[in-house]
């Protein structure tokens, strides 16, 4: 690297001093590439992670579903553990804000990008789920909707929804529906974000305690909040602030406003849970195990998402109706969501092997269909 002019006879006379400078120049700028390049890392690591547990968690989210099909209360005990998995959504729209913003937004590479993504796999999902509820009807009239009796006005409330209000018939597609329209719109105040991204933190957070539409702060808010994280200046450096110490502090924290019977109060155990399960994540990328099964299988988590939701509701009304106790109906909760992750793994897998092409398709393009397993 050429730097300003060289005074050769400075040199010769302060050769041994430039060459001690010269080193110590090298040894800071490679020190500081470094440590950059480990935060990056660690960074992205932990965004690994928190995406394949996140996914786990939604199916726990859903999971406590059980208790209404078995006509039982959700028990007192459970409360904080389902607080905690429902800091799973916020934990993706964080992250989704976040990486959107780490580099200068190009509106026409990223709107490309978001609607094979995003878009394409809403509309096929959506479509496929009324489909699907078409044939059950057909064949069992009492268990599904009756599609058939819909006029134009309701297909298109049921394959789209109301953004940030109400859901499609299959419920779980509103998170991919509201995201596209975040991801699409919000490079329109990129200006305004990056040069206030503390202002947007603030009113970020502000906006998850206004009692709205549950939907609308979950998107707008967290996502605010990783966009304006994405903008801090020294963000890097936060990295080595989560301490599994500080962490464990978060989580009891979380545990003890779980269990207020105050909305406004039970809104802090959702961002309490959210700061711990960083900092668990964080904490998880130093297991080896963990950190290469989440590496292999982060591209899958996608597709687990949009199939879940109606596998898991037929094997909670069968289980319910043979198991109706509470005793069996916590054993249910605790396992089946567990047990259906690994289900949809599997038939994630074999769909990528099996139809590559249409898996990948369907699954925004997140693996390529001539990767190997």
């Amino acid at each position: 690297m050429f730097i300003g002019k060289i005074n050769y006879d400075f040199i010769l006379l302060k050769c041994n001093v430039i060459y001690s400078d010269l080193d110590m120049v090298s040894l800071v700028i490679v020190n500081n590439s470094t440590n950059s390049t480990n935060s990056t890392n660690s960074t992205n690591k932990t965004v690994t992670v928190i995406k394949v547990f996140a996914t786990l968690f939604v199916l726990y989210i859903h999971g406590a579903n059980l208790f209404g099909y078995s006509n039982n209360e959700l028990p007192f005990y459970l409360i904080p553990l389902k607080s905690f998995f429902e800091c799973a959504v916020p934990a993706f729209m964080a992250i989704s804000g976040y990486l959107l913003f780490l580099k200068p937004l190009k509106f026409i590479e990223n709107t490309k990008k978001k609607i094979l993504r995003l878009a394409i796999p809403f509309l096929f999902w959506s479509l496929f789920w009324i489909g699907f509820e078409l044939i059950g009807y057909l064949f069992m009239p009492s268990k599904f909707t009756n599609v058939l009796a819909w006029g134009p006005k309701d297909f298109l409330l049921n394959l789209f929804g109301i953004p940030f209000y109400i859901s499609p018939l299959y419920s779980p597609l509103w998170y991919v529906r509201d995201l596209f329209l975040l991801t699409i719109f919000t490079p329109l105040i990129e200006r305004i974000l990056r040069k206030y991204p503390s202002i947007f933190f603030i009113l970020s957070i502000a906006l998850w305690f206004i009692p709205v539409s549950l939907h609308l702060r979950e998107a707008i808010c967290f996502f605010f909040i990783g966009s304006a994280i994405s903008c801090f200046k020294y963000k890097d450096k936060y990295i080595k602030l989560l301490d599994f110490r500080i962490g464990f502090i978060l989580l009891i924290l979380g545990i003890v406003f779980s269990i207020q019977s105050s909305w406004f109060i039970n809104r802090f155990s959702t961002l309490l849970f959210l700061c711990f399960f960083v900092v668990l994540a964080y904490t998880l990328t130093k297991c080896v195990v963990i950190k290469q099964l989440c590496d292999k299988y982060i591209g899958y988590t996608f597709f687990i998402y949009v199939i879940h939701g109606k596998i898991l509701s037929i094997i909670q009304i069968l289980y319910a109706s043979k198991f109706k106790t509470l005793l069996a109906t916590v054993v249910g909760y605790l396992f089946i969501p567990l047990f259906l992750f690994f289900v949809c793994l599997v038939i994630a897998i074999l769909f990528k092997r099996f139809l590559p092409r249409f898996f990948s398709f369907c699954n925004g393009e997140r693996i390529n269909f001539k990767t190997k397993l």
